[in-house]
C-alpha cells in the first residue's frame, strides 16, 4: 500500500511517496500554495495520479 507524506510550509507543500513498512519515502515534487481550496484540489489530483 502506498503512503503519501506531506511537508506543509507557508509557500509550498512538499510531496513524497513510500510503502507501508518501509523506512523510506521518495520525493515527488511540490505544490505551490494558493489558498486552502486550491491546495486541497491539487492534493486530491496528486493522490489520484
Amino acid at each position: 500500500m502506498r503512503v503519501v507524506a506531506l511537508d506543509v510550509g507557508e509557500a509550498r507543500i512538499g510531496l513524497a511517496v513510500g510503502e507501508i513498512g518501509s523506512p523510506w519515502a521518495f520525493g515527488r515534487g511540490y505544490l505551490v500554495r494558493k489558498n486552502l481550496e486550491a491546495d486541497l484540489e491539487a492534493l486530491a489530483a496528486f493522490r489520484r495520479a
